[in-house]
């Protein structure tokens, strides 16, 4: 016996190999990404157990023969692609309590010949393929399984039985168990979710099935009825009902819903009648079937191989239907010999109402044929015939209407209830008649409505719950047709024989005739048709005067328009008198002009004055006074047009001489600008005045032109005046002593431009001195200038005659280039600019500077200073530092001029004075004196044998590079020692 616990197998070609002979035991062990993690052989008398598999092509393989007497059990595989393979000669093992994920076949048995196998307590999840695949095995007992989400549950082929499926649940598949030559007992088993059905069948010949109603899908039982004979079924509900091998067999009221097909395999003399069936139906050879009074709801019919004497009658196809492979039955009979079926597409028709078609029905499909007796209504319902009598779909109704309808109830033959009618007629839902069922005839009073299209619908109500109704649509017209002459009442004509026309029309109702009357005689009387129609007519007028027009028509219904219209024959223009020319004071009041007309059809009239509309008004026949108050001075034109409503006119004119007491009317010329020495200019006036008379021109108050005016337009020409501005006054007047006047002003100004030189561009050195720009403007009336520096003004002032030039200074100018623009105007404002460009380039020497020795002097003296002489052509300032501090500052104005900084008062020490001077381009030069300042110290010695004095004068050496000269004279002469030191100090 081989031992193997908790070992970890990883990456193998093969974890374990077990052989003939040996026994093993494995034990909690991991396989994992290998080709096989248990390849047994032919192992005996085995156990694997309680392993875990991962990741790999096969869990559990043997392909040898005498593979007995083992069990697997416990186990659990992941990701593995077939976790138990067991092929060839192979029995005696139990396979139980195994769980598997995500594979492509969960168990694979197949052999040649396996047998005697236990499959319990196992969980298959997630199998690409089938979860349990079966071929040539016998004695397989599978109880207890938990098989979801699979192509296949369960897969048998090739003499796969006896065999038996317990307690097993199927979930999640495509099918359930593939049945092919299968030798199967089944038996509580619970099948949910399947997305084609619980069984394909292949090959069913010789099969041997217990399958019995405790197996169900989706929680109905499951009806297998193999091998019935002279037997009747009653069922229920249920998603799968099959019938194999079977004769002589009748299933009653059964309910077939889901996805799960009917299937009739191999059988004779077969009937389902009283069902529901809601699924497809499979039908694979045998013979005689019938189908009868069966109620079929989106279903797919087909016939698989040679099938003979299929019957279908007295049943009802609610909704979608098909029939396929129909040319594979022998003898397919839609009808029985007095009945066939209900189709819901056959819209035939029943004139007898016996309740089948009058015409056969040709079913849809391929070699399917005719219904000969189609049936007019589900056999276990009712029909409800409605006939509409009086009146008919578009008629037009008026006044008081017929209406008759019929209603019949045709029951199928199934119908086993009662029926109770009740009929409403309505239109527009509201009722105007009711009834049973039968002949109803009522006379309806439609005045009682508006006018317009209804709905005319009869609604049988058949035992107070099922409506059924048929309507029309009909048109209720109760109005007259709507004239419309091409004339108005009051029409006036001047032609004896005038033709015209009359339009009808009728919203709802057809046309019968058009009529028209004078003075009560007919004149024309036309038979018209459609809802608008019309005629021409012709009068004859012999006298002057009013007539009486009558015009009528009657649509179909008989609703009769009338109209009354008085027309006028008038071939006469209007009576119009002539009234005498008038006058008056301008500004008098009640000036009128009266005319006296007259004619048959007064109309209106016109007047104007001047050719100005003054008057526009009705006119009835009257005379006619007009009022011309308020006219201005001088002679007007009153002209009057007179017309009749025949449009023929008659005319006058008055003149009405208003007599002035005012001036004339003078206008206004715009004053009047332009420049000096220019032409074609002058000033027109155009006064106006019924007398006209004499004219005067000043300027300035002088008087430069008068004489006789006549009326016409006074023009003065004013060319070649000087600049400045001029009043010219033209006064006007009538020979009634009435005088006008008008002021116009002349303003002549400066037009021409200064001119101006344009000197050169300057180039010079910051701090030049003497640098000037001049500019000589040129103009006859100068007035002032503007020079800008770089946009900035930097001087303005007058510009007082062309002989003055204007210049400005550059002195002072930084290093830069400044942009100088001078601006001229003259009294007229114009202007004139030039721009000269000042470069101003660094002064780039460096200023020199003399010298001076260093200095050294005692502590007390004084009198001693430093004196520098600088030079530079541009100086700016000098600055002194003693010791790095400043000390002294200034400017410096002149080459010539020296610095100097006295050095009196300094104590004891090395003094550095350092001078720094500055030009205009900010170059520098520099130059350091050293000072030294010498201090003086004094020591007496005394003691009791000898006295010394000793004077000695000390200068404290300055860091630095100099020579020294010692001359030391030793005079020894009293025990007193005078030593005299000497510095002298040459700077470098």
């Amino acid at each position: 016996t081989l031992s193997l616990v908790d070992n970890l197998f990883y990456g193998c070609d093969t974890g374990l190999v077990g052989a003939s002979g040996v026994s093993v035991v494995t034990s909690a062990n991991t396989f994992q990404y290998c080709i096989y993690g248990i390849n047994a052989g032919d192992s005996t008398y085995s156990s694997f157990q309680d392993n875990d598999f991962f990741d790999s092509d096969y869990g559990f393989y043997t392909t040898d023969d005498s593979f007995y007497w083992c069990g697997i059990s416990g186990n659990i595989y992941t990701g593995i692609d077939y976790p138990i393979y067991i092929k060839g000669a192979q029995n005696n093992f139990g396979i139980e309590n195994e769980t598997m994920h995500d594979c492509i076949d969960g168990i694979t048995l197949w052999g040649s010949y396996i047998d005697n196998v236990t499959l319990d307590n196992v969980t298959i999840d997630g199998a690409s393929g089938n979860a349990v695949y079966l071929q040539f095995c016998r004695g397989i007992w599978m109880t207890n399984l938990t098989l979801e989400n699979f192509t296949y549950g369960v897969f048998m082929e090739n003499w796969a039985g006896p065999m038996l499926i317990d307690a097993t649940n199927f979930t999640g598949g495509e099918w359930a168990i593939h049945l092919e030559e299968p030798s199967l007992t089944m038996t509580d088993c619970s099948i949910a979710e399947m997305a084609s059905g619980v069984f394909e069948y292949s090959n069913l010949y010789g099969s041997t099935l217990d399958i019995d109603t405790s197996n169900t899908y989706d929680e109905l039982p499951i009806y297998v009825y193999f091998n019935m004979s002279d037997a009747v079924a009653t069922g229920g509900e249920t998603y799968c009902l099959v019938v194999i091998e079977s004769s002589n067999f009748t299933m009653v009221g059964f309910e077939v819903n889901g996805t799960s097909d009917i299937y009739l395999f191999n059988s004779a003399n077969i009937t389902i009648t009283n069902s529901t069936i809601n699924t497809d139906v499979a039908v694979e050879s045998g013979a005689d079937y019938l189908f009868k009074g069966n109620t079929f709801d989106n279903v797919t019919v087909s016939f698989i191989d040679t099938t003979d004497n299929v019957t279908f009658t007295l049943n009802a196809f609610l909704t979608e239907y098909s029939f396929e492979g129909a040319s594979d039955v022998s003898n397919l009979n839609l009808n029985a010999s007095d009945y066939g079926n209900y189709w819901h597409d056959h819209d035939g028709i029943d004139e007898d109402y016996d309740g089948v078609g009058d015409d056969p029905f040709d079913v849809p499909g391929s070699s399917v044929g005719y219904d000969y007796l189609p049936l007019m209504t589900d056999p276990v319902e009712y029909i409800v015939y409605i006939d509409i009598l009086v009146p008919s779909d578009g008629d037009v109704l008026g006044s008081i209407a017929n209406v008759s309808v019929n209603i019949t109830i045709l029951t199928g033959f199934y119908y086993e209830g009662t029926v109770s009618t009740n009929t409403s007629i309505t239109v527009n839902g509201t009722e105007i008649g009711s009834g049973g069922e039968g002949e109803i005839e009522f006379d309806w009073n439609t005045t009682e409505h508006a006018d317009g299209m209804y709905v005319f619908r009869i609604t049988a109500t058949i035992n107070s719950i099922d409506e059924f109704s048929e309507e029309i649509q009909i048109i209720v017209d109760n109005t007259a047709p709507v004239l419309e002459p091409s004339i108005e009442d009051g029409e006036a004509t001047a032609d004896s024989s005038p033709e015209w026309r009359i339009d009808a029309s009728d919203e709802l109702s057809e046309l019968t005739w058009i009529a028209v009357y004078l003075d009560e005689s007919e004149v024309e009387n036309s038979s018209v048709s459609g809802q608008s129609n019309y005629i021409y007519f012709t009068l004859s007028l012999t006298e002057e005067g009013s007539f009486e027009l009558c015009l009528s028509s009657m649509d179909e219904v008989g609703n009769t328009a009338t109209m009354n219209l008085t027309i006028y024959y008038d071939p006469s223009n209007p009576e119009l008198s002539s009234p005498q020319d008038i006058s008056y004071l301008e500004g008098d009041k009640g000036n009128t002009i009266a005319w006296s007309a007259n004619d048959t059809t007064p109309s209106h009239y016109n007047v104007t004055v001047d050719g100005i509309p003054r008057v526009d008004s009705a006119w009835n026949g009257s005379d006619i006074v007009v009022t011309v108050d308020g006219l201005d001075a001088g002679d007007h034109t009153v002209y009057i047009e007179v017309y009749d409503r025949v449009g023929q006119i008659a005319v006058d004119y008055v003149t009405v001489t208003v007599i002035s007491l005012s001036g004339p009317d003078i206008n206004h010329p715009s004053d009047i600008e332009y420049p000096e020495g220019s032409s074609g200019h002058s000033i027109t006036w155009s006064p106006d005045d019924p007398n006209p008379d004499t004219y005067i021109i000043f300027r300035n108050g002088s008087t430069i032109e008068s004489g006789d005016w006549s009326g016409d337009p006074i023009e003065i020409g004013i060319d070649g005046l000087a600049v400045g501005v001029y009043n010219f006054t033209a006064f006007v007047n009538n020979t009634y002593g009435f005088a006008s006047q008008d002021a116009v002003f002349v303003t002549v100004f400066d037009g021409t431009t200064p001119t101006i030189n344009q000197p050169g561009n300057i180039w010079c050195t910051e701090g030049d001195t003497g640098f000037y720009i001049v500019w000589y403007p040129d103009d006859d009336h100068p007035s002032s200038y503007q020079i800008l520096r770089n946009g900035t003004s930097v001087k303005s002032g007058p510009w007082n005659s062309t002989e003055e030039n204007v210049s400005i200074s550059l002195d002072g100018l930084d290093n830069g280039v400044y942009n100088y623009t001078i601006i001229v105007e003259d009294v007229g404002g114009n202007t004139r600019s030039d721009v000269v460009v000042v470069a101003v380039e660094p002064d780039t020497t460096v200023p020199t500077i003399d010298q001076p020795n260093d200095m050294v002097f005692d502590e007390g003296d004084t009198g001693f200073h430093i004196s520098w002489g600088p030079f530079d052509e541009h100086p700016v300032a000098y600055e002194i530092c003693r010791n790095g501090s400043l000390v002294k500052s200034g400017s410096w104005n002149s080459s010539s001029e020296r610095i100097m900084i006295a050095l009196d008062g300094l104590g004891a020490g090395v003094w550095n004075y350092t001078v720094t001077v500055t030009d205009a381009g900010d170059n520098t030069a520099s130059d350091t004196v050293i000072v030294t300042v010498q201090s003086t110290t004094t020591t007496t010695t005394t003691t009791t044998t000898t006295t010394t004095t000793t004077t000695t004068t000390t200068t404290t050496v300055p860091p630095g590079d100099f020579t020294v000269l010692f001359v030391i004279l030793g005079i020894a002469a009293a025990a007193a020692v005078i030593v005299l030191i000497l510095r002298v100090m040459k700077k470098s």
